[in-house]
């Protein structure tokens, strides 16, 4: 290693832990968001050259992305609220352990619905060239399987999707128990996969012993629920689920 390469090195950890102070000071009313944002402008002047003060270092490269604009408003409030920077300090003192994950699946809806839908809420960052995402992570009540969603804070596809990634590949069982979390099924999917993840179809029979298919389903909890709505209706036919 040669000297200079070294004083880079240094010179980007001090950077990381003016970074790091800052938003502890932020969080604790010890300083403003326009002196966090007169610190990324010293760090990397609007003169600067493409890039930024953090090559190599992932993490620290999306809190200044995400920081310099940190007196963006989103409605009547700051875009980036206070859970978001409490989020960017984890990402700066533990680093994301879904660095390189890959994507899994492609789930409809936003990721503020998911979150929501979890119980959870969202943390808000810039993706440089895609504009302002929210991510939540959330495991398998089943198997404890970490996942991280992930979604533009303004979805712009058509329907909007999140991108879900897992530390493994998106095999049978990965998905299984991302369907069965999610509480949804493979029409859920944007282009899911062609996998044989389970089937199971919701019957219903009549007063007159009829027996009749209301719907199939390729996620086990997606199709107890649907039963569990039937049945709380109270109506004198016999709902069931059968395999396959």
């Amino acid at each position: 290693m040669t000297p200079t390469s070294f004083d880079d090195m240094e010179r980007r950890l001090r950077a990381v832990e003016r970074m790091l102070s800052l938003l502890r000071a932020l969080l604790a009313s010890r300083a403003s968001r326009s002196k966090v944002t007169a610190f990324t402008r010293e760090l990397w002047p609007d003169t600067s050259k493409q890039g930024g003060p953090f090559p190599g270092n992932a993490c620290a490269s999306t809190v200044f992305d995400s920081i310099w604009n940190i007196e963006e408003r989103h409605g009547d409030d700051y875009l980036l609220r206070e859970a978001d920077l409490a989020h960017h300090m984890r990402l700066l003192t533990e680093g994301e352990p879904f660095a390189g994950a890959p994507r899994v699946a492609w789930v409809k809806g936003t990721a503020d619905a998911l979150a929501k839908s979890l119980s959870r809420s969202t943390a808000r960052f810039w993706v440089d060239g895609l504009g302002w995402h929210e991510s939540v992570s959330f495991s398998s009540p089943y198997t404890g399987r970490a996942f991280l969603a992930i979604g533009p804070l303004e979805p712009f596809p058509e329907p909007p999707a999140v991108d879900i990634h897992a530390t493994e590949p998106a095999g049978v069982e990965v998905i299984t128990d991302l369907l069965d979390t999610l509480g949804i099924d493979l029409d859920d999917l944007v282009h899911p996969p062609a996998l044989a993840v389970g089937s199971w179809s919701l019957w219903r029979q009549d007063d007159n012993g009829v027996r009749e298919l209301v719907a199939r389903f390729s996620g086990r909890v997606k199709a107890r629920r649907a039963l569990e709505r039937f049945e709380r209706l109270h109506h004198r036919q016999m709902y069931w689920l059968e395999d396959g």
